[in-house]
């Protein structure tokens, strides 16, 4: 069996900070043996204008992926952080025709309500009760509405992190054994 996992990281949030580093090992771990790790490249201001930034990135990441052939994979995992969930988000509404036959499994980390607008595939999310990029009721709801289970995580931020390191440390931990869970799921 093939199987392939996407990493899209976040502005300020690249694959190698805790999360996607651990989701990366935990992935491999559990046969996704290849991998793609694609880090926004341009460093603009999301607070002023995340729908740049958020076009910018879509850019990047449909010329990273255009040469790849999704049809020799039976599982596709995308795991993503923060605007790296409206991309993948929107990446997948985009190009839906590619995955017909695969297992398509989706990590949804702090996902901003602007990844529900194209309509993501079930899979699971990450949030902080601290986040302040996002307004939680509406996170809650739009899950609920998708069909995407979130996990909230008490007093976390974007990061899903704390001014208390043992304590993201935890919840690093939490996060990969609930990914692992996840991904041994049928």
């Amino acid at each position: 069996m093939r199987r392939i996992v996407v990493l899209l990281g976040g502005i300020g949030y690249h694959c190698d900070k805790p999360l996607l580093y651990y989701a990366r090992k935990i992935a491999d771990d559990n046969g996704y043996s290849e991998c793609i790790n694609i880090n926004f490249q341009k460093t603009l201001d999301m607070k002023k204008d995340l729908d740049s930034c958020f076009q910018i990135y879509q850019q990047q990441v449909e010329e990273e992926l255009a040469e790849v052939n999704w049809s020799v994979y039976d599982e596709i995992l995308f795991i993503s952080k923060s605007l790296g969930t409206a991309v993948a988000a929107a990446y997948m509404e985009a190009h839906s025709d590619r995955f017909n036959k695969q297992k398509i499994r989706n990590v949804y980390l702090t996902p901003l309500e602007m990844t529900f607008k194209y309509h993501p595939r079930t899979g699971m999310a990450f949030s902080g009760t601290s986040d302040p990029w996002i307004d939680l009721d509406d996170i809650i709801l739009c899950c609920q509405k998708s069909d995407v289970a979130l996990e909230m995580i008490e007093d976390m931020n974007h990061s899903l992190e704390c001014g208390d390191p043992w304590r993201n440390i935890d919840v690093v931990r939490i996060v990969m054994k609930k990914l692992e869970e996840y991904l041994t799921e049928q």
